[in-house]
């Protein structure tokens, strides 16, 4: 989200046509506004784009930051228990027509094993997964419309293993792989998928 402070004729100009709030752009083919509605207090007098709106669920906001009331039209809160190997997991998760979207988390046996979050009902944004046996971070996956994206950091009992570059979905560019004392080890290069020779 894109913040700054407006001048006084920038907050007129705004005010007369419909601009979000939270980035002060206007919707666009590929950047609809929210239906409007009253969904909140502001009675749809002030506008968010769909995208505005799962940032600031991803961030953990539930309320309208002009008027303080809760939105009308958040996501359905989901949980779910179940056993697994011996292992107790509790599931936490936002719904919007029946598909995953917001912040996810799994907890297994008290402890965070996976933070997520989804748009649409696939993966959108970092995941963190976390080991069972020692609950430190075992890797953090960047992902796009449900695609590993960027950058993938693998750890091993803490410690920093592999760094991986994906674009959509397969390793492409370089992975370098570390040794268990932290110190270089190799560098590997992909080619949409393909390992070349180094």
């Amino acid at each position: 989200m894109n913040y700054r402070d407006y001048s006084d004729k920038e907050m007129e100009e705004s005010s007369t046509s419909d601009v979000c709030y939270i980035c002060h752009e206007e919707a666009s083919a590929d950047r609809p506004f929210l239906p409007q509605g009253e969904q909140c207090a502001c009675r749809g007098s002030n506008v968010i784009h769909d995208a505005c709106f799962d940032d600031v669920l991803r961030a953990g906001h539930q309320i309208c930051s002009l008027c303080r009331q809760r939105w009308a039209f958040l996501p359905s809160e989901k949980k779910r228990t179940y056993t697994l190997h011996g292992r107790s997991y509790s599931e936490t998760w936002y719904e919007r027509d029946r598909l995953r979207h917001g912040p996810f988390r799994c907890l297994a046996d008290g402890r965070l094993h996976i933070n997520a979050a989804y748009r649409d009902g696939v993966l959108d944004g970092w995941m963190y997964v976390y080991s069972l046996k020692t609950g430190l971070l075992d890797r953090a996956v960047f992902y796009e419309d449900g695609r590993k994206n960027y950058t993938g950091f693998h750890y091993s009992k803490g410690r920093l293993l592999c760094n991986t570059r994906y674009y959509k979905g397969v390793r492409h560019g370089e992975s370098l792989y570390y040794r268990k004392d932290g110190s270089y080890g190799r560098l590997l290069t992909y080619y949409y998928g393909s390992l070349l020779r180094n």
